[in-house]
């Protein structure tokens, strides 16, 4: 039902809801390759401790999954607690990358006010911490996000791929999912109220690596065009990828429509993230009757950009091949009425 849906928000570490305790220094610079969220985190050599007093049902922990390990001891370690009560720690991943989990509720809590805190022990590895995602209360009794960046997952009912060929894929390796196309011309439409978009997606392997482009419209304006530089020279997967940001907008209900113009990597939506976003599912959009128009640019939804081409020379090679089969069969028919024509 429209109105009952909460979305996750983000809230970066440099929020001023956030209390640190210990040695934490906050840090623009990432430890391991991909972006951070807000590009910035902190970090704390020794033991550090943070706390975020929240209304809502669920909340995790995010930051850079990257450790070492000595004599079956890994550092850094941490441990998370909501209201005292510990919550289950994410174990590290096997590729070191930002934007990881690194605690989480793994069952709804009361939807009343609660206390997160979690606290890291470095003995040389740092701890890096990046933000928080949480599931707000929808009318909260207690502290409330301050104007969050709102979370769209790429099957968030309020997004639309009305045009083109899109397909969910999941990587087992992450446990996350995706909407993947290589069709050029496909299309994705958002309407929402907020003041910024950030598309995150991927660089897959396994696809073609060379670049592509794609564009985005707001409100049915001028599309402006974004590279999607592809995945040339990495045999793995590159994660947590930002291809576009939009510019600021005023705090209203805006849409947004977003084209693949191809023509070699493709374009993948893991989620977007909406500045001072909408948190309840409030109903879709009516798709405009121009949805498929806002960019004439590039390969204009034409699957093969090459194929006109391929028709040509198909169409010339056809040709010469009929000639060549009428000239045998003549040849061959003059031979038989010389044969003939010796026989009489």
């Amino acid at each position: 039902m429209a109105g009952t849906v909460s979305r996750w928000a983000f809230i970066d570490d440099i929020s001023s809801s956030i209390k640190y305790t210990g040695p934490w220094y906050e840090t623009t610079n990432s430890p391991v390759p991909g972006p951070m969220y807000g590009k910035s985190q902190h970090g704390v050599n020794g033991t550090g401790s943070l706390t975020y007093d929240f209304s809502g049902t669920n909340i995790r922990a995010v930051g850079t999954s990257a450790a070492t390990q000595q004599g079956g001891v890994v550092d850094p370690s941490w441990e998370c607690t909501v209201d005292g009560v510990a919550i289950p720690v994410v174990a590290v991943s096997a590729i070191p990358q930002n934007q990881r989990v690194l605690c989480q509720t793994t069952s709804p809590l009361a939807d009343t006010q609660h206390t997160f805190a979690l606290t890291a022990k470095s003995a040389g590895t740092p701890f890096w911490f990046d933000s928080l995602l949480l599931n707000p209360s929808v009318n909260p009794t207690g502290a409330k996000p301050d104007q969050p960046d709102v979370l769209y997952l790429y099957d968030d009912p309020s997004i639309q791929y009305p045009s083109g060929s899109w397909q969910a894929i999941s990587d087992t390796a992450t446990g996350s999912f995706g909407q993947i196309t290589q069709q050029a011309g496909s299309t994705m439409y958002l309407g929402f109220t907020g003041t910024k978009v950030t598309w995150y997606g991927r660089m897959v392997a396994g696809y073609p690596s060379g670049a592509s482009q794609g564009s985005y419209s707001i409100d049915g304006g001028s599309p402006t065009t974004f590279d999607i530089p592809g995945n040339f020279g990495s045999w793995s997967t590159q994660y947590q990828q930002v291809f576009f940001e939009t510019q600021t907008l005023t705090r209203e209900k805006h849409n947004i429509t977003v084209k693949f113009l191809g023509a070699a990597a493709p374009l993948f939506l893991e989620y977007l993230t909406v500045q001072n976003g909408d948190l309840v599912f409030t109903g879709n959009d009516k798709l405009p009757a121009s949805i498929g128009d806002h960019d004439k640019g590039g390969y204009d939804g034409d699957e093969h950009p090459h194929s006109s081409t391929g028709v040509i020379v198909g169409g010339v090679l056809g040709g010469v091949a009929l000639i060549v089969l009428i000239v045998v069969i003549f040849f061959l028919w003059r031979k038989l009425q010389q044969r003939r024509r010796i026989k009489g």
